[in-house]
């Protein structure tokens, strides 16, 4: 049993496909292509001339090598001998599908395949007999050999220039995901920026509230660097935090401060031989007394 590969994973034409997507080819072929595939030549838009048939039920996925392919087994080709002397002369040897919508329409016999590894099998090298429909060539001579190949050696690399593994519709549905895509990317970074701005603007909010707040009378205990420096604490809390620190820093103006010779002021932070006490050191000998 000789395996022939139709498809295999790998970047052709420009387009890349994953394992994953032959193995979507062959069950999409499987569940919704014609029960017999047609041989043709090139790549025409209506499938004539039909060169041969190729059962789909003779479809088969395999392994070469680390990638998945589909291909079929060269004594299931429905091909007459002189479709292949065609093809040999023409030499028009080498396979390559139409995908529409992900499904094989049909097997074009080109001259040079877009899927690299197809260029090293040769089908016409098949022989055999035209079985199910040999009626299309049962009759063929050497003048429908010239005639098939008068219009198609018109360009050598016609091949080339019409093969495609990939339909125009599902390109045009490839370009409107993206577009899609790309939408919606943009709409989220949108989002995500409006997000951050409000965030940023209530952050600021809260801050400069807390700053208002600090610069009322009840906190005239404190000098303007004592206020700033405890209002700055004061916005990185939470919400519930903020509260309890208030009313420390509130109460720190009730409680006096006895220094060393026992007497007693109720001076804030009053300076001594050292100058004013810092924030810090300020807040925490308060608490320590609370």
């Amino acid at each position: 049993m000789s395996i022939l590969r139709i498809f295999t994973a790998g970047t052709h034409n420009g387009i890349p496909f994953s394992n994953e997507d032959i193995q979507t080819i062959a069950r999409k072929t499987a569940d919704f292509g014609e029960e017999m595939i047609p041989f043709v030549l090139g790549h025409p838009d209506k499938n004539l001339p039909i060169m041969g048939f190729l059962p789909k039920a003779a479809i088969k996925i395999y392994q070469e090598g680390g990638k998945t392919s589909i291909g079929f087994d060269k004594e299931m080709a429905d091909m007459s001998e002189q479709s292949l002397e065609i093809l040999r002369e023409m030499g028009h040897n080498k396979l390559s599908p139409r995908l529409v919508e992900g499904v094989i329409r049909h097997i074009g016999l080109v001259e040079k395949a877009a899927v690299a590894e197809n260029n090293a099998q040769d089908f016409a090298a098949l022989t055999g007999t035209f079985a199910a429909h040999d009626t299309l060539f049962e009759n063929a001579s050497k003048g429908l050999s010239n005639l098939f190949k008068k219009p198609f050696k018109k360009s050598k690399n016609m091949a080339e220039e019409t093969e495609t593994t990939q339909p125009d519709v599902l390109a045009e549905m490839q370009a409107k995901v993206d577009k899609l895509t790309d939408s919606v990317t943009k709409l989220k970074e949108q989002v995500t920026a409006k997000e951050q701005k409000e965030t940023e603007a209530a952050a600021k909010a809260a801050e400069e509230a807390v700053k208002a707040d600090f610069a009322s009378a009840e906190y005239s205990h404190l000098s303007d660097q004592q206020r700033q420096d405890f209002a700055t604490m004061c916005v990185q809390l939470p919400a519930d935090q903020q509260i309890k620190f208030k009313e420390t820093i509130k109460a720190m103006a009730n409680k006096p401060k006895a220094p060393g010779n026992g007497s007693v002021t109720a001076e804030f932070g009053a300076k001594g031989k050292d100058g004013e006490k810092s924030t810090t050191d300020l807040f925490r000998e308060q608490m320590a007394g609370l």
